[in-house]
């Protein structure tokens, strides 16, 4: 039922769970599986999926290690039914005539479900899909299977310590006692800590980096004010759209748009139309990107700009005056004072924000982020996906988001 990254497929999977005769408690290594036989828990690791190395800002939440979860799966009755139950018991690989006698075991147990070893593996993956909106960045988290585009997912999620223990009860509801968590848990970090992925910021970080934004905006000198007021619109693009923040997307002009509400859309990956996504912009955002395309059209007829190639995102060089195409190293350098991290943490952000705090479907997020496998789009002409679900979403949790995060629509001046 455990997966821990891949590792039940593997010969040393056996030779890595570490059995303990005590209760859970701290201090155990990082890189095993411990199942403790007094307290019933396992104690995984949960390394990042990214930046491992990376030194934590203080603009992150804060990262766990280990998962501790009470064992729901059966594995104690397991263990002393073969007499395995004893501190640091190596348990044996699983070969061809142990696999044919876990078939047998499993046919007594479940005589009428027909089920083999690979789906009783599979089944707690699947049981987490099913209770947490389709959201694969759990399911990945607590049992480390690697399914569809889950590892894509696991890249930008990060969850509190009390989702992952509530999607774990969830999955083994009736057979739960709600509100169970482990006796054992690390002590930093609250209830802001949790797993998943690294630099993602936390709701205050990213309400400072709008503020700061905004403070560049009422200061001097000119370059500087229209410098921050770009980067304050991409900002907005990356919460709202989920746009991945590359150096120029391409992205059909706002201001030519015309209806009740407005669509975009754009590749910021592939340059292939294949890859083209489409997206609805929420109220807040659609405000502020009218008075963006209007403060551009201005700035094309100056001179600076006159003849050149047309830029969407503009980047003014505080020295010399001379445009150029915004760029990440850009932002960075912009925001350094009062925000540690790159551009692209918005996109962990808004993923993480739209699951853990408003609850938005799985297979809603995904298309929010240009998340699937190919031909498996949103937009494929076999799609059942529909459309007006991304409306539903701009209008309710996005819009929602970017107001959590004080995102206003703005002019580009004091």
């Amino acid at each position: 039922m455990i997966d821990r990254n891949e590792r039940s497929q593997s010969p040393k999977c056996a030779a890595r769970l570490q059995i303990h005769e005590g209760p859970a408690r701290p201090g155990l290594t990082h890189e095993r599986i411990h199942y403790m036989l007094e307290s019933r828990q396992w104690v995984l690791p949960s390394p990042p999926p990214a930046w491992a190395d990376m030194q934590k800002t203080a603009a992150e939440r804060v990262q766990w290690q280990q998962l501790f979860l009470y064992d729901k799966t059966g594995f104690h009755a397991l263990l002393t039914h073969f007499g395995l139950d004893h501190e640091d018991e190596i348990l044996k690989a699983l070969t061809k005539d142990r696999l044919k006698s876990a078939r047998a075991i499993i046919s007594e147990l479940l005589p009428r479900a027909d089920a083999t070893p690979a789906q009783c593996a599979g089944f707690l993956f699947h049981r987490l899909l099913a209770t947490s909106n389709g959201d694969l960045g759990i399911a990945r988290q607590i049992t480390g299977r690697d399914h569809s585009h889950s590892a894509s997912v696991h890249h930008y999620a990060h969850y509190p310590a009390s989702q992952i223990w509530k999607a774990y009860g969830d999955a083994w509801n009736p057979m739960w006692t709600p509100g169970r968590t482990p006796r054992v848990r690390p002590d930093e970090g609250g209830a802001a800590a949790g797993f998943g992925a690294k630099r993602v910021p936390t709701v205050v970080a990213v309400r400072q980096l709008l503020e700061g934004l905004q403070g560049l905006m009422a200061s001097e000198p000119w370059a500087q004010r229209h410098n921050a007021y770009t980067a304050y619109t991409l900002v907005g693009l990356v919460l709202g759209l989920g746009i991945r923040p590359v150096v120029e997307p391409v992205i059909r002009n706002i201001a030519d748009i015309e209806g009740q509400r407005l669509l975009v859309t754009y590749l910021d990956k592939a340059r292939t139309d294949y890859h083209r996504r489409i997206n609805v912009i929420p109220p807040t955002l659609e405000r502020h990107l009218l008075r963006y395309a209007d403060y551009l059209e201005a700035l094309r007829q100056a001179p600076m700009l006159r003849g050149r190639a047309p830029i969407f995102f503009v980047y003014v060089d505080a020295e010399n005056g001379e445009p150029a195409r915004f760029q990440p190293g850009h932002f960075k350098a912009l925001v350094s004072e009062f925000f540690p991290l790159e551009l692209y943490a918005m996109r962990r952000f808004a993923r993480t924000c739209l699951r853990v705090v408003h609850n938005v479907h799985g297979e809603d997020v995904d298309a929010f982020m240009g998340h699937w496998l190919h031909q498996l789009s949103p937009h494929d002409r076999l799609s059942t996906y529909p459309m007006r679900r991304l409306r539903e979403l701009a209008d309710g949790a996005v819009e929602a988001m970017l107001g959590s995060v004080g995102f206003v629509p703005r002019e580009p001046g004091p």
